[in-house]
């Protein structure tokens, strides 16, 4: 998996690019290496899984990614996740990923469209 965190231009938000298979370990690492990009008014995600693959994570690995969020990543409050147009076979595991982070009081929505997506995460 090949991934890139970054702080948005205009600092409110990190933005996560993952693509290919995703990986546990890793996630936990860039969770751990974007917590010095949340300062000030930055306490949004923007998180593009448009090119990564989830099929092979089961609904517990979804469960502990959204249940360990907040512990890892705590000033972060809302998270907008952007996924494939096309994923009819895995849109519950998204939709299990995005109820999961709610669960622990993380604001989450899925979306399609990268510019919907930020438009959401900075009203």
């Amino acid at each position: 998996m090949t991934m890139t965190v970054e702080l948005s231009d205009d600092g409110r938000y990190v933005r996560v690019t993952q693509q290919g298979a995703v990986e546990i370990a890793q996630i936990k690492t860039a969770r751990s290496d974007s917590l010095p990009l949340y300062f000030g008014n930055c306490d949004r995600a923007l998180v593009d899984f448009r090119l990564a693959e989830i099929g092979h994570l089961g609904l517990i690995d979804l469960d502990n990614l959204g249940i360990s969020f907040k512990r890892d990543v705590p000033k972060c409050k809302q998270m907008a996740i952007v996924i494939p147009a096309n994923t009819d076979q895995w849109q519950g595991r998204y939709t299990h990923l995005a109820n999961a982070h709610i669960i622990c009081g993380v604001k989450t929505a899925l979306f399609c469209d990268m510019d919907e997506a930020t438009a959401w995460l900075l009203t």
